[in-house]
């Protein structure tokens, strides 16, 4: 048998011309999925997405550790981590609080429509602000003409979520939108037995009412047919708007 000879400058050896000491000695690169996971934690500072770069920060540093020096930036893996875990609190934090003053918000304007639909005036007045007075006669025709419309008074959202379903309602929603801009006055939908309905809030940010909230100024309810409900200029069923004119 003829041994095979290898053509002139081939050796037996594939390493004998320096490739593995080649490979070896190749520059590290740096881990993508490293850089990722900081930019996704520092974009986590506007939008709730901290929790992906910490996740990608951990697989990057599991990369790099299994590398053996070829791959780099277990420092902006780190970074990311560190960020994402800090912006991740900072979302959860700013969550639970808007969470909390949505249930503190929508608790208060429900216990005042409930009063009023229960005929339970005294705490309805203790919601109001001392400059604002309302007969029992108006708290009547208040209470007549909304649910004339629509129904009674069931309850408010509960919770951030139900809060922004609400919001998007098609019959509360384009109404919210000829009321934005509107100073001292808080939104909320009430949710009645005929539907749902807007109902505005104003309030004297000076004077504070028994539930923490600002003490109310005037109480809106805005019909589906746009018709305004409002608490201050409701007069008792079969009055007159106006003071009548008295002959003789």
């Amino acid at each position: 048998m003829v041994p095979f000879a290898y053509p002139t400058g081939m050796t037996q050896n594939p390493y004998a011309d320096g490739g593995f000491d080649d490979a070896i000695s190749e520059p590290p690169r740096t881990s993508v999925m490293a850089i990722l996971s900081l930019v996704t934690s520092l974009i986590g500072c506007c939008l709730p997405i901290g929790i992906l770069g910490v996740l990608l920060g951990i697989f990057s540093l599991m990369g790099i550790g299994k590398s053996q020096g070829r791959v780099t930036g277990k420092g902006l893996a780190i970074s990311g981590i560190i960020v994402g875990l800090v912006t991740t609190a900072l979302w959860v934090g700013a969550y639970v609080a808007v969470q909390k003053g949505i249930g503190v918000y929508a608790e208060s304007t429900g216990e005042v429509i409930t009063a009023i639909e229960t005929g339970d005036y005294t705490t309805a007045r203790a919601a109001l602000a001392p400059t604002t007075t309302i007969s029992d006669e108006q708290f009547d025709a208040f209470r007549a003409k909304y649910q004339d419309g629509l129904g009674s008074f069931v309850r408010t959202p509960e919770g951030f979520v139900e809060l922004i379903q609400s919001f998007v309602d098609p019959t509360v929603g384009p109404q919210m939108e000829s009321y934005q801009g509107q100073q001292n006055m808080m939104p909320i939908t009430g949710f009645f037995d005929s539907g749902n309905a807007l109902m505005l809030f104003f309030i004297d940010p000076n004077t504070q009412g028994p539930s923490g909230m600002p003490a109310y100024t005037d109480i809106v309810i805005v019909l589906p047919d746009g018709t305004e409900v409002r608490l201050t200029n409701a007069v008792e069923v079969g009055s007159p708007d106006e003071d009548p004119d008295v002959d003789g």
